[in-house]
């Protein structure tokens, strides 16, 4: 047995190594306590802080308790978090350790009172169903449970005081062994609520007044009598609570907006009556109010809730509301603070005014309800980062297909934009699956874009009309949406490079009124892109004419920059313009300013030819060979936008004569340095 208690052991301890002592805390009075072992529920009440945090979202922490009497365990979130936990009973002792990269998501309990039979152990397994970290507060609060029978004498006894409700006539359970005289009862030992010359054990109908006076989570009854002796006698029932009926949300205004400061949120504590509660008071702090789409990660602010004579003021701040987010809020305010739960004097987890047959209704009162929708203030574009360092001059219609986009060679381009709250914060909840829409805008830069005619991708701008342009809600994550598109500017004469930058990218949004431009204000969530691009004039040029004395023969085709004297300047001076042109400048020998394309690599159906006497190779650092088998002129033709108009290649065989030609140089070659040059017998104009 001993050997497989630890094998068992050693799997467990595999499984969670972790140091939980990092990332979590236990507090019982202002003293640590080792989080590693059981707390033993052994004293009539214990109160414990139990701080975690941040814990990745694969990362579980479980606290174990062990009972060694009836014991009722309330666990309360006392701090916004996105934590959840599941709790087990058994008979047999359980670890409390930190579980590392679990699969299994939490979502289940926000607060809870268990009750534990003497013996029994309880595990406590906190977690987050979110994909993002977490951490939270809790307070862990064991109590002794109590026989709520509690026999105070043989003459007379108040039985069954249950949790009442303020304001409710109720039948109060006051019996005598024998009939007794000048009977007196009285609330709280000041109030009378009962009395008569002879009382034989009749019910007694009562109610719990709506009075400023009372202590309504702490209340008893006395009873004073006299018995057939004559003996003035004195008893005290236990004590118990009395709660409001619910709660009523006031002051709540329309055209909600997240990020706004709200100074008169409140709710109203009712009785029975639909009165606001003057004795009801008390200070509330939790995460009363989230949102309501339960798949959408996101974490709400912390409230604060103080009661003061039957008005509880919500805030988030010392004298405003604030709610952090956008979407449909609700609030779910539970006051479950009831001395009733240790002793059974009221349905645990539940919140129903209805008696069930004991004539017990539920510990708790609440209220669930939807506050209003709290829009986001604006949507910014807050900056733009080069996907790709260079592209290429051209033009092409609009409405591209998947296919034209891909094979277009504008400069790629990653927009930013956030949805912003009022307070200038971003709305994660604006996310796709969540509260997210499309954001069109229109283009007012001098910088030309092109796009997809339809949504093929999350990640690609769509052109949605003339001049407009569409992000598609599911490239917003945590409120930052970003989506490529691409840039370039007209094709026509040829010219030096054009640095771009992304303060030349200019929007203006359209679909919504408030939505504005800001890019100086940038995120930089893509901070590994390129901070700035060139656009290059491209031609594709294929040498004229070739002589050889036998085939196959290579000629090439050669894919050139445009660079004139002061952008070749530049070039040598400095690594401005390196990713296309190398060190040596490698210039096209028969076109002027023109040099390779160097870091231009593509496959060889970039280019079309009209003949299929030849073999075309792949572009390699910016020259295609091409294998010719014979006699022949190579027409090409180059089946992208950035190169234009067709070209030739011209291959003859060697031949001797009198005098040829080359008219792409202009000039005609016979004799030349004393010697004869032998070239074919024609000349290209």
């Amino acid at each position: 047995m001993r050997y497989i208690f630890l094998t068992i052991f050693c799997v467990v301890f595999a499984l969670a190594n972790c140091d939980i002592n990092s990332v979590a805390s236990l507090e019982r009075m202002g003293a640590k306590i080792d989080i590693n072992k059981p707390i033993i529920g052994a004293n009539l009440s214990q109160t414990y802080t139990l701080k975690a945090g941040p814990l990745a979202s694969s990362t579980q922490l479980a606290i174990a308790i062990e009972a060694r009497f009836d014991t009722l365990v309330s666990v309360n979130f006392t701090q916004a978090t996105a934590a959840n936990f599941v709790y087990k009973i058994s008979n047999t002792a359980q670890n409390s350790q930190l579980l590392c990269n679990q699969q299994t998501k939490i979502s289940q309990h926000k607060s809870q009172d268990i009750k534990l039979k003497n013996g029994e152990y309880l595990l406590i397994i906190f977690g987050s169903a979110l994909a993002s970290e977490y951490e939270f507060k809790a307070n862990i609060v064991l109590e002794h449970m109590i026989n709520s029978q509690t026999q105070n004498t043989l003459e007379a006894q108040f039985n069954n005081i249950y949790t009442q409700i303020i304001g409710r006539e109720f039948e109060l359970d006051f019996s005598v062994s024998q009939p007794v005289s000048d009977l007196e009862i009285l609330l709280n030992d000041s109030l009378e609520i009962y009395k008569s010359t002879t009382f034989n054990g009749e019910k007694i109908r009562s109610v719990i007044p709506n009075l400023a006076s009372l202590n309504y989570k702490n209340l008893y009854f006395i009873a004073k009598f006299k018995n057939q002796k004559g003996e003035k006698k004195e008893i005290k029932s236990p004590n118990f609570t009395a709660r409001p009926a619910g709660f009523r949300l006031e002051n709540i205004p329309k055209n909600l907006k997240g990020g706004a400061k709200y100074t008169n949120f409140r709710l109203i504590a009712l009785d029975d009556n639909g009165i606001k509660i003057s004795g009801y008071n008390g200070h509330f702090s939790g995460d009363f109010i989230t949102h309501t789409l339960q798949s959408c990660e996101a974490n709400i602010a912390n409230e604060m809730i103080e009661f003061r004579d039957g008005v509880g003021v919500i805030t988030t701040h010392t004298d405003y509301f604030i709610y952090p987010e956008i979407g449909l809020a609700r609030i779910k305010f539970v006051d479950s603070q009831n001395i009733d739960k240790i002793r059974n004097g009221c349905i645990l987890n539940s919140a129903t005014n209805i008696p069930d047959s004991q004539g017990k209704i539920g510990c708790n009162a609440e209220i669930i309800q939807d506050i209003g929708e709290f829009a986001l203030d604006k949507i910014v574009h807050v900056g733009s980062e080069f996907g790709s360092q260079f592209g290429l001059f051209g033009t092409i219609d609009e409405n591209l297909s998947k296919i034209q986009y891909d094979n277009f060679m504008g400069v790629k381009t990653n927009l930013i934009f956030e949805a912003r709250l009022e307070d200038g914060s971003v709305a994660k909840l604006f996310s796709a699956g969540c509260y997210a829409f499309d954001v069109s805008f229109a283009n007012t830069s001098a910088l030309i874009m092109h796009a997809i005619d339809r949504p093929a991708s999350k990640n690609l701008i769509y052109q949605s009309g003339k001049n407009i342009y569409t992000i598609g809600f599911e490239s917003f994550k945590n409120g930052i949406g970003v989506a490529e598109i691409k840039l370039s500017m007209p094709r026509q004469n040829p010219q030096n490079p054009l640095k771009i930058e992304p303060n030349q990218i200019d929007t203006n949004l359209t679909n919504q009124r408030n939505l504005t431009q800001n890019i100086l204000n940038s995120i930089n969530p893509l901070s590994n892109l390129q901070t700035s691009a060139y656009l290059y004039y491209a031609k594709a040029y294929g040498q004229k004419l070739i002589q050889t004395k036998s085939y196959p023969v290579v000629a090439k085709i050669y894919l050139a920059i445009y660079c004139d004297s002061v952008c070749q300047k530049i070039a040598k001076t400095s690594n401005e313009y390196s990713v296309v042109l190398d060190e040596n400048m490698s210039e096209v020998s028969e076109l002027k300013d023109y040099f390779i394309f160097k870091d231009f690599n593509t496959t060889a159906n970039l280019i079309e030819f009209k003949t299929m006497q030849n073999y075309a190779r792949n572009i390699t650092n910016g020259v295609m060979d091409v294998v010719v088998n014979g006699d022949n002129q190579i027409e090409f033709e180059i089946k992208n936008t950035h190169f234009k108009g067709s070209d030739f290649v011209w291959v003859r065989p060697f031949n001797t004569g009198l005098w040829v030609g080359s008219g792409d140089q202009g000039e005609v070659l016979g004799i030349k340095n004393n010697q004869n040059i032998r070239y074919n017998h024609t000349i290209e104009w």
